[in-house]
């Protein structure tokens, strides 16, 4: 990748060449939706628990086997099955036409990027499908360097797998990437490549462990080119 017009580092000095970005909670108000089908499904069948589920599946691929997932979580495969069908009728029922807002300053922040020249990766548990629709509903040309999406079947997060990947495709070390998220899996999975791992917090409030493996935790996606000592804004 060619070099950035603009020079960005960490406050510990640490030069960031790249940036990788998840996608829903992150860039995309898309988890409150998510959430809001958990709590549904929480009064069609009277199990409890849905927030703290919800908290453990944000940053998880959303491909595979999610009935089995749900099994492990609720305990009983039938009742799994039918939450399973339950939300994922809400969450087409529910959806926006419109797509879900974004992120306050995701727009500004990722066009000033874009227009710097400075290379981006967009790592997402969601399929590419969602991808391409919330960004074309947004009126947003998404301008990546690469994009990493649930249909490549990369190992889902906590595992470094997407991050490592996103770094070899903009052609940087790790160290010289930083990684943007809002989930406590994601933090996890960003810190366990090596990358430098801002934490935007989004509907969870970060745990201890998230807290700890973040390298630094932001109000909002305003408070990223700051923070890496450029003034893009």
């Amino acid at each position: 990748m060619g070099s950035s017009s603009i020079d960005l580092i960490t406050p510990e000095g640490r030069p960031v060449r790249a940036l990788v970005f998840d996608m829903d909670g992150t860039l995309f108000d898309s988890e409150r939706l998510y959430l809001h089908t958990w709590k549904l499904a929480e009064a069609q069948f009277g199990f409890t628990g849905g927030e703290e589920i919800f908290a453990r599946l944000a940053g998880t691929s959303r491909i595979g086997d999610p009935v089995a997932v749900y099994t492990e979580l609720l305990g009983d495969r039938a009742l799994a099955e039918r939450v399973y069908r339950f939300r994922m009728e809400m969450n087409q029922k529910l959806w926006d036409p419109a797509g879900a807002p974004l992120k306050t300053g995701a727009r500004e922040v990722l066009t000033a990027l874009w227009d710097a020249g400075v290379p981006t990766a967009l790592a997402t548990s969601s399929r590419l499908s969602r991808m391409e629709e919330l960004f074309q509903t947004a009126g947003l040309t998404p301008r990546f360097q690469a994009v990493l999406t649930a249909d490549q079947h990369y190992v889902p997060k906590p595992d470094p797998d997407i991050f490592l990947s996103a770094a070899r495709q903009l052609g940087q070390p790790i160290d010289a990437c930083a990684v943007v998220e809002d989930s406590r899996n994601g933090v996890l999975a960003g810190a366990a490549s090596g990358a430098y791992t801002v934490l935007i917090p989004d509907l969870v409030p970060p745990d201890e462990t998230a807290r700890s493996a973040a390298s630094a935790v932001l109000e909002s996606l305003w408070d990223l080119p700051g923070h890496l000592g450029a003034q893009l804004l």
